[in-house]
């Protein structure tokens, strides 16, 4: 004989391990995605369109995922790259399919684009001004020496002139 075991875990449960904020920043997520490329999870940032409920009673295109990110999943993939999320924006996106027994799902965190790029321009900004207050005070220290240097040189070729003059 052959049986069935099934085990159901809180959707409660994945939810509070799935929509966990730390390190995500405003627009950052992580959700649960199966090979149907429907949600195993709610979305943190869309309730009511992405949520598991929602997912499995509506179309893959409304309510679904159908990324590359998921795509990659259902090919067994892993990786990380600038995609279109499920809602059309460009977001950093990392996916890595989890196979638990024979069940395969995607779990799959994603950041704004524009939200992970922020703190790059600063750190860009910051060493420009860095640069360029380095720049002036290495023109300043040149100046400086220059004249140490020029003034007993003028000094000198003034009194060879006087010299010279009788």
């Amino acid at each position: 004989a052959i049986g069935v075991l099934a085990i159901q875990i809180p959707l409660k449960a994945i939810n509070r391990i799935m929509q966990e904020r730390e390190g995500m920043g405003k627009s950052g997520e992580t959700y649960l995605v199966g090979n149907d490329k429907r949600m195993r999870s709610d979305s943190y940032l869309d309730k009511t369109g992405h949520s598991v409920d929602a997912s499995l009673k509506g179309t893959i295109q409304d309510n679904g995922v159908d990324t590359i990110a998921a795509n990659e999943i259902i090919k067994g993939n892993k990786g990380s790259r600038i995609i279109d999320d499920y809602t059309g924006n460009k977001v950093l996106s990392v996916y890595s399919p989890v196979t638990i027994q024979n069940l395969t799902w995607g779990v799959i965190a994603e950041i704004n684009e524009e939200e992970v790029e922020k703190p790059i321009g600063a750190i860009q900004r910051g060493v420009i001004i860095i640069a360029l207050i380095v720049l002036a005070a290495a023109v300043g220290i040149a100046v400086y020496f220059s004249r140490t240097i020029s003034k007993p040189l003028v000094s000198v070729t003034e009194m060879a002139g006087n010299i010279a003059l009788g």
